[in-house]
């Protein structure tokens, strides 16, 4: 229901208009709380109405245990309904193109082949080191085969081995590399930042 709405609680109680006019103060008192009640319930609905809603008004009535007979009281609930959903389906965000980052499917094993038959990583990796202030004169680069036999077969690891002044050595995948070697360079820089490996780790 939206609108204006008048429940004069006289008349719930089973006086009219009529009849409060010249009824006993205590309903004269009842009706000018009727009127005040209408009011509210009335500025409920408009306040509803203003959202595009409706409200749905419910008067039961209640005895409570004790009182005398003919005590009766009424609750009036006013309670606004869910805001109407709009029938336009709201469209879903832009989806963003694809970028070649978003996945990189793992690298297959090679069960043959060396890694001196790829591009060679090295200079490139060097280049980015020494833009970095990094200089690689007193890094060892080589490219190694990394042959692993087992008995499920064999595979081929094909690595640039990398020692540092400062006695530390990593190995690092030439497909992984030729994907992205700024990667590699970074590690590289983060490697050359550690301390002195000791005496019992240099090498290895």
């Amino acid at each position: 229901m939206v609108g204006p709405i008048f429940l004069p609680l006289a008349t719930v109680m089973g006086f009219n208009r009529n009849q409060s006019a010249t009824a006993p103060p205590e309903t004269k008192r009842t009706t000018e709380f009727d009127d005040h009640l209408a009011e509210t319930i009335t500025e409920s609905i408009n306040r509803a109405a203003r959202d595009g809603r409706s409200v749905q008004i419910t008067v039961s009535e209640r005895q409570n245990a004790g009182d005398t007979a003919g005590n009766r009281q009424f609750v009036i609930t006013v309670d606004p309904t869910p805001a109407p959903k709009s029938d336009a389906a709201t469209p879903p965000p832009p989806a963003r193109p694809p970028l070649e980052t978003d996945w990189n499917p793992p690298l297959r094993s090679a069960t043959s082949g060396s890694v001196f038959d790829m591009e060679n990583p090295i200079p490139k990796v060097k280049d980015l080191l020494e833009k970095m202030g990094i200089s690689a004169s007193g890094i060892k680069f080589e490219l190694v085969d990394d042959v692993i036999n087992n008995l499920g077969g064999s595979y081929v690891n094909h690595l640039m081995r990398v020692n540092m002044p400062n006695g530390w050595k990593e190995d690092f995948a030439v497909e992984y590399i030729h994907r992205n070697p700024k990667i590699t360079a970074n590690e590289i820089a983060s490697l050359n930042r550690k301390p002195a490996a000791p005496d019992h780790l240099r090498g290895v």
